[in-house]
């Protein structure tokens, strides 16, 4: 029998935040601009004063630092001047122009960054188009459940300074745009930008107070969701953790599923203003949270924090919203990607019986069996060279892989030969299926969750090499299979280092493999 342990029960990676720097709470002999503008006592509190909370002024609460000005304004100063150089060269002739001259200063490293070098007071110097365009290319992969049209044009709507300071939306909530900015600033240029987001997310978690207008909750939810893959990518779990029951709680107290006598999924709690667009929205975000919930949950072994949840998540099929007519059906990817992560929950919770004598013959043991090769042979093989949607390709392989798993969680802790061959078979085609990826490179970021599903693959793999038999093709051919996946990890990795976190851990588990790199 070859574990295939949780990660959550690693004791080599510290899971929580770093310590709070115990200079946070307050700034001593200091009062915020609002504060002083009122003539009125302040108790220097971080991120924001005591009064101003109190007042309901959270976003006009800033310290003024030791050149007078406070960050927001030394941003727009930044800005300012950056956008003087933008009409300074678009009045050039267009022959002396560059390509890249109207967004980023000469010397600036990192030329697809959206974050140039920090100036001399510490404030980054941050375009907000560029922010918005990284976070978009990645959205499929971080949870978006938000038409993206509609939150796209309203993004783009925004000032260039409204990274520290956000104008009301009537659909959008603060938190939501603020959110955008820290994953779009966390995924531009990791290193580069580590700098600067503690006060971006300082700020996010400043505007996550739970909204009390209808018309902001479906926005907060998604927001949640963000928040929640920004800690996923750092390995952050525990907060991760938390944003996510913060975005399920919200599901339930606005009644996001309630099925009726005639299984009709409603939206009862929620703005009764809305389009078919927007209850599809509400369709997307349940289901968003059901994998959520059924593949972090397993994953990490902790249960849902709300009892309500796990009765109103485990009664959710997600052919339910099959009642729905068509032009609010939810998305044949994401539907797919709810069905993986139903089998993979059911897979492991079969699998704790694994000591119950001849439990693979039981009934249900083999309707599982069943379903997962059902599911895995109707998901037909993608060409990935041929498919030009960079989306179709990163939802396929994290189903694909997600359902290879959740076999490999149904096998995995039983002992004999046919169990270890469907284990070891499920793991080669995971490796396979990397192997047929041509341009994974090109992809740059990919769900968190493939972290914790190629470890599972590694560790088959690993026991296939130990033992050292002939079959599938002998050890080398096995070893090429992990490097396989392992050079997949190393390449995701660079903008996820929970991914390249848990790649380390498979070379712990067998040294001798090598990262060559794809």
């Amino acid at each position: 029998m070859f574990p295939t342990d949780s990660i959550a029960s690693s004791s080599s990676f510290n899971w929580y935040s770093p310590s709070p720097d115990p200079n946070f709470n307050s700034i001593r002999g200091k009062a915020c601009g609002e504060c002083r503008r009122r003539k009125v006592k302040c108790d220097g509190g971080l991120p924001v004063c005591g009064r101003c909370s109190a007042a309901g002024h959270d976003e006009d609460c800033e310290y003024v630092l030791d050149d007078g000005l406070t960050r927001s304004e030394m941003l727009e100063q930044d800005i300012e001047v950056l956008q003087a150089r933008i009409r300074e060269l678009e009045s050039r002739p267009k022959h002396e122009r560059s390509a890249h001259a109207g967004l980023y200063r000469s010397g600036s490293p990192h030329p697809s960054s959206a974050i140039r070098n920090p100036s001399r007071r510490g404030t980054p110097d941050i375009v907000l188009p560029e922010v918005l365009h990284v976070f978009f290319q990645h959205a499929s992969q971080l949870g978006v459940f938000l038409n993206r049209s509609r939150l796209t044009e309203a993004l783009y709507a925004l000032p260039h300074n409204s990274i520290l300071r956000i104008p009301p939306h009537p659909t959008y909530s603060p938190f939501l745009f603020r959110a955008v900015f820290l994953l779009g600033l966390r995924l531009s240029n990791p290193e580069v930008s580590q700098a600067h987001e503690p006060a971006l997310l300082a700020k996010t978690i400043q505007a996550s107070i739970a909204p009390s207008q209808p018309e902001y909750i479906l926005s907060h939810m998604q927001a949640e969701v963000l928040l929640a893959h920004y800690f996923l990518i750092q390995g952050r779990l525990i907060e991760a953790m938390d944003r996510i029951n913060a975005a399920v709680s919200l599901g339930i107290g606005s009644s996001l599923y309630e099925t009726s006598a005639t299984g009709v999924t409603s939206f009862a709690q929620l703005s009764p203003s809305w389009d078919e667009m927007m209850q599809t929205e509400r369709a997307n975000a349940l289901t968003t949270l059901f994998v959520l919930h059924k593949t972090w949950g397993v994953a990490l072994q902790w249960p849902p924090t709300i009892p309500e949840f796990a009765i109103q998540i485990d009664s959710f099929s997600p052919g339910s919203l099959n009642s729905l007519n068509e032009t609010v059906a939810i998305h044949a990817r994401l539907s797919r990607l709810a069905k993986a992560a139903s089998l993979y929950d059911r897979a492991t919770t079969m699998s704790t019986r694994a000591n119950t004598p001849q439990i693979s013959s039981t009934d249900a043991f083999q309707d599982l069996d069943r379903a997962l090769f059902d599911f895995l042979r109707a998901m037909h093989p993608l060409d990935y060279a041929g498919v030009a949607s960079l989306d179709s390709k990163r939802q396929h392989f994290v189903t694909y892989t997600l359902a290879q798993v959740a076999v490999i969680r149904l096998y995995g802790n039983i002992s004999d030969i046919m169990s270890v061959q469907k284990c070891l078979v499920a793991a080669l085609s995971v490796s396979a299926e990397i192997h047929r990826i041509p341009d994974l490179m090109d992809w740059q970021f990919v769900d968190p969750l493939v972290g914790t599903l190629l470890l599972p693959v590694s560790q088959i793999l690993i026991r296939g090499i130990l033992t050292a038999s002939s079959e599938n093709g002998g050890p080398d051919s096995l070893v090429n299979a992990l490097r396989q996946v392992t050079d997949a990890m190393s390449v995701l990795g660079q903008l996820c280092p929970f991914i390249g976190h848990q790649m380390v851990k498979i070379h712990s588990l067998y040294p001798p493999i090598t990262y060559t790199g794809l």
